[in-house]
C-alpha cells in the first residue's frame, strides 16, 4: 500500500510559516484547538474562510506573563479556555521572550538556571502590556509564580496592570497572581483566595492586601462587587478548576465541562472543597 504523505498545499505553508513566527504559531494553534472544528486547519483555503470569519467573534483572553511566572498557573487554564472558545494573546512588560518556572523554582533568577529547560521555559509574548491597553478584553488572566515577589512592589507594572483590568470585562488570577491584583488595587474590598502555602506572604505582600477579604477555605472565589467579576484561585492546579467554572459562567452553561471532557480532565466543582486549607496557619 502507498505510504501516506503530507499535503504540500496552503496548510503546509501556513504551518511552516507559523513555526518560524511565534505569533503565527499561537494563532495557528488557537484555530486548531478551538471548538468550531479542529479539522478546519487541514482544509482548503476556500473552506477555511467561513470559520475564520466566525473566529473574529471569539471572546478575547489576555494572559499577563512575566519573568518567573508559574507555567501550570498559565497554561493549564489557558488550554481549557482555548477549548472553551477563547482566542488568546500573551502580553508581558515588554514583548518578546519571558521565562516561566515550576512550583517552588528559583529558576529564573540566575544565568545558570536559565539553562535548565525543565524549570525555566521561554515563552514569547506578542504584545507588551502597554500595547495591550489599546484593546478591550473579555477576560484577563494573571498567573502566579516566583516572579510575583519582585513585581508586587513594581509601581509602573502595577499601574499598567490596573489599567488592563479596567479594560477587561472580567479578571482572574491563579495562585500568587492574586498578590499582584491586590497590590494594584483591583481586589480592594473584594473576597479572594490564593495559594495556601504562600498564604502569609500574599496576604501581607502589600498595604492594599490588607483591604482584601481573604478566604482561606476556597478552591476558588468569585466576587462580583460593582457588577464586575473578579475570580481568584488557590495554588497552581486549582486554576484548572476555576477555568472550567469561568468558561461555563462567562460563555454558557456546560461550556467549561465540555472543555474539561475534551481534555480528559475531571474538575472539582465545589469551590469550598479545599483540601489544602489546613495549610493556612
Amino acid at each position: 500500500a502507498p505510504r501516506p504523505t503530507w499535503s504540500t498545499g496552503a496548510t503546509s505553508s501556513a504551518v511552516i510559516s507559523a513555526v518560524s513566527s511565534p505569533t503565527m504559531l499561537v494563532d495557528t494553534l488557537t484555530r486548531c484547538i478551538s471548538p468550531i472544528s479542529p479539522s478546519r486547519c487541514f482544509k482548503s483555503p476556500e473552506k477555511q474562510r467561513a470559520p475564520s470569519q466566525q473566529r473574529k467573534q471569539m471572546p478575547k483572553l489576555l494572559l499577563v506573563a512575566f519573568e518567573g511566572f508559574e507555567l501550570l498557573d498559565a497554561f493549564g487554564p489557558l488550554e481549557l479556555l482555548l477549548l472553551a472558545g477563547y482566542s488568546v494573546t500573551i502580553a508581558a512588560p515588554t514583548n518578546g521572550v519571558v521565562r516561566g518556572g515550576v512550583v517552588g523554582s528559583e529558576a529564573c533568577k540566575s544565568e545558570a538556571a536559565k539553562l535548565a529547560v525543565r524549570s525555566c521555559v521561554p515563552v514569547v509574548a506578542s504584545h507588551s502590556l502597554v500595547e495591550a491597553l489599546s484593546q478591550k478584553w473579555d477576560l484577563l488572566l494573571v498567573p502566579g509564580g516566583q516572579g510575583t515577589r519582585a513585581l508586587v512592589g513594581d509601581e509602573p507594572f502595577l499601574a499598567t496592570l490596573a489599567l488592563l483590568c479596567d479594560a477587561s470585562a472580567a479578571v482572574a488570577s491563579v495562585c500568587t497572581g492574586s498578590a499582584l491584583l491586590a497590590a494594584a488595587g483591583v481586589l480592594d474590598g473584594r473576597k479572594a483566595t490564593t495559594n495556601k502555602r504562600g498564604w502569609a506572604w500574599v496576604t501581607e505582600s502589600s498595604k492594599r492586601a490588607a483591604t482584601v477579604e481573604w478566604t482561606p477555605r476556597a478552591r476558588w472565589v468569585a466576587d462580583r462587587t460593582g457588577g464586575k467579576l473578579c475570580a481568584t484561585s488557590s495554588g497552581v492546579a486549582a486554576g484548572l478548576d476555576m477555568a472550567v467554572w469561568l468558561a461555563s459562567d462567562l460563555l454558557g452553561a456546560g461550556v467549561g465541562e465540555a472543555a474539561a471532557k475534551r481534555a480528559e480532565y475531571v474538575p472539582s466543582t465545589d469551590p469550598a472543597d479545599d483540601p489544602f486549607a489546613a495549610l493556612v496557619k
